[in-house]
């Protein structure tokens, strides 16, 4: 038997605030989730254009495009309109210090694969890859969140850090992690992602995390 780790829901149960071990209850998507998800198309959009279109792209249009019709999960319709400015904003500013010249290696996809060492499938997905210029093979995940929880950082860096392992041997180059509401980012280099520490923590989830479920082998 297996246990299947999803980040996403594993994400969503720690926001939850719920102890170990407990099931968050079916409920109606919050205006994080309504927002976090037109995030993941406008990085889409954004960097599959070509470099030279990107220059010319205006971010504003691509969030229009994206963001919620609906005004359903936020508190009142001021929210609803300065989530939506400081959002356009925050990704106008990550857009215009990007590298225009080069192209992500992965972009928002699903990855998984299965950690030996705890014997899970493991199942992540990566917003936007980067391979290094200067260092080939010196991978940087980029991943864009919508509020910040230092928790639910610490929980993507660390299973994160098993996969890249399980796939490649080794951690990757750095984890960066925008938290677009506070204008925040997060940097983790290679050599401060210990191994132990992250394997440690993803065998507690597989144990007490609600959705890591069982499957036959």
């Amino acid at each position: 038997m297996l246990e299947t780790i999803n980040d996403y829901e594993i994400e969503e149960w720690i926001r939850s605030g719920l102890p170990l071990g407990s099931t968050p209850t079916l409920k109606q998507l919050t205006w994080r989730q309504h927002v976090q998800y037109a995030v993941g198309h406008i990085i889409n959009d954004y960097y599959s254009k070509s470099p030279e279109v990107r220059e010319q792209t205006s971010v504003q249009l691509l969030v229009e495009r994206r963001w919620p019709k609906k005004q359903d999960g936020f508190l009142n319709g001021l929210h609803y309109w300065k989530a939506y400015d400081r959002v356009a904003e925050q990704l106008t500013n990550i857009f215009d210090i990007s590298d225009h010249s080069a192209y992500p290696v992965a972009l928002y996809e699903q990855w998984n694969t299965h950690v030996k060492e705890l014997n899970i499938d493991l199942t992540i997905i990566f917003q936007a890859i980067w391979d290094s210029e200067e260092k080939a093979g010196q991978f940087t995940i980029q991943k864009f969140m919508v509020d910040e929880d230092i928790e639910v950082i610490k929980a993507f860096v660390f299973m994160a850090n098993v996969f890249w392992h399980s796939v490649y041997g080794e951690s990757p180059g750095s984890i960066e992690i925008y938290t677009l509401m506070s204008g925040r980012k997060y940097s983790f280099a290679r050599e401060n992602l210990c191994y132990r520490e992250s394997l440690d923590y993803v065998y507690l989830l597989s144990k007490r995390a609600p959705h890591a479920r069982t499957c036959k082998a």
